[in-house]
């Protein structure tokens, strides 16, 4: 049996949206220390990607972190720092070593993308019902 998650409501100026977020726990590998993230599911999100705040909460300098380029909707490509974390959704029993990249301005604190994330979980969004 797979896990189950409600999406989450959204306010908007057209009405109440709905997105699939779930709790994930990120932990640095090297120091133990981490921290709980409600991320959203991205099928379109290349990698798992934090906003850059949470790099200070889980002592990780990202001057020293191998770079990559991402672009999206935006004009200009953003440099985020790419580091190795353990990743724990919550209710799940296991652990998995992903990599993730730290994003400075990311709108939202997480998005799960299909590098780590859909790498390690089939997901079934039933958007119709309101749950993945």
């Amino acid at each position: 049996m797979g896990l189950k998650f409600d999406y989450w409501p959204r306010a908007t100026e057209t009405g109440m949206e709905h997105d699939p977020v779930v709790g994930v726990s990120f932990i640095n590998p090297l120091n133990g220390s981490s921290v709980d993230v409600d991320c959203l599911i991205d099928s379109g999100a290349d990698d798992i990607i934090l906003n850059a705040e949470f790099a200070k909460i889980l002592d990780i300098n990202l001057e020293k972190s191998e770079k990559r380029f991402y672009q999206g909707i935006a004009d200009k490509p953003v440099e985020a720092g790419l580091r190795k974390l353990k990743i724990h959704l919550s209710g799940d029993s296991k652990t998995y070593e992903v990599r993730c990249a730290f994003m400075p301005g990311l709108k939202r604190a997480g998005l799960l993308g299909q590098n780590g994330f859909f790498d390690n979980y089939k997901i079934l969004f039933e958007r119709n019902k309101k749950r993945f």
